[in-house]
This record gives C-alpha cells, structure tokens and sequence, in this order.
C-alpha cells in the first residue's frame, strides 16, 4: 500500500489520557466515523482564567476537553486529525470539512491544487465554492 501524508496518523495517546471523538449529540462515535475530538487527562487544562463561560464552552461535565478538531481513530488504535471544527462548511444539515472536498478534488487529475471555502447563500443557508488551478498541458 502506498502511504501518503493524508494516511499518516498522529500515534497513540498516552496512557493516561483519554480521547474519543463524538457526534453533535453527544454520543461516541464508532471507530473510523470523522467527528469531534473530546480529551480528558490530569496535563489537560481546567478551564480559562477569568472566563467561565469559556471554560464551560470547551469542558465537559466530566472533564473532557472539547478540542476544536475533528477526525478519527483507525482499528489499530491510531488518531488522525482532518480538520478544525471552526472551518466545517454547514450544508442541509450536514458538516462537511473543507480538507475533504480538497483530498477528493486534488486526486483529479486535470487538478493542480485547490481550496475550499465557506460562502453564505440564502436559499441553502450555507455552501461551498472551490478554487482549482487546473494542470497546465504543453
């Protein structure tokens, strides 16, 4: 299998430290499913100084730390980050990563590189636009 940089994960977590990733609504999702990342450890912070409606933002009630990343944990054990949370592009009712749609239009091969970004539009409430270099031929 050829391994390229978007199948390299981050490794493990230490031993005591834990991690999961988990859905909208709270609940942990299965392993290799992309979601939220939520920590939890005795090196994770307890909360901001002088701002605790920030710390109840980004805590849990049991302590896990709502991380601002999203991907997934593979079979072996490996986690791998895909994206942050503040850059989701929200689309008839789905979160949809910008890293993603590059990875899909980046294997094109009429496709030199590209971006996603987010763009308001009334009717759909929210989409996307991609910016594409399309491969120069000569």
């Amino acid at each position: 299998m050829k391994v390229t940089d978007s199948e390299i994960g981050l490794g493990y977590c230490f031993q005591n430290i834990t991690a999961k990733y988990m859905s909208s609504d709270e609940k942990a999702v299965p392993v290799g499913q992309t979601d939220k990342l939520w920590l939890k450890g005795p090196n994770v912070f307890l909360g901001y100084l002088n701002n605790p409606a920030g710390a109840k933002n980004a805590l849990t009630e049991d302590s896990y730390f709502r991380a601002g990343d999203v991907g997934h944990k593979d079979k072996n054990g490996d986690f791998y980050i895909t994206d942050r949370i503040k850059e989701l592009i929200k689309y008839k009712g789905f979160q949809v990563a910008p890293a993603e749609l590059e990875g899909l239009l980046h294997g094109h091969h009429d496709i030199d590189d590209v971006a996603v970004i987010g763009v308001y539009d009334k009717a759909r409430a929210r989409g996307s636009k991609s910016i594409h270099c399309a491969k120069v031929r000569g």
